[in-house]
């Protein structure tokens, strides 16, 4: 009986790579997060509201209190960049998001 093999090409990726390994991206110019947050209080709301408007890249910050959700808008400048900075990128998304995510949780207590 013969044995069932996968025939390699020439032309595949080798595991452990990707598209950013293989060629220089762009990264988004906007890029637009959701978070859930329960922020009932106005008085929160607009600190949390201050405190985000502080953050350079963040455009917008939009608060619904109905739907119980934060939603940021950031815009960065566009840019070439190499492949180490686009795996940097996607190691650690937005360091500030940690930052934030720890404000919801301080504020939802």
């Amino acid at each position: 009986m013969p044995g069932i093999g996968v025939k390699k090409s020439n032309n595949m990726l080798y595991s452990g790579t990707g598209l950013a390994s293989v060629e220089s991206l762009t990264l988004p110019l906007v890029q637009e997060i959701v978070l859930s947050a329960d922020i009932r209080c106005a008085e929160c709301q607009r600190r949390l509201a201050d405190i985000m408007s502080r953050t350079n890249e963040i455009e917008s910050v939009l608060i619904n209190v109905l739907e119980k959700k934060v939603t940021l808008t950031c815009r960065y400048p566009g840019m070439k960049v190499t492949t180490g900075q686009v795996a940097a990128v996607y190691r650690n998304p937005l360091g500030k998001i940690a930052t934030i995510k720890r404000i919801f949780r301080s504020y939802s207590r």
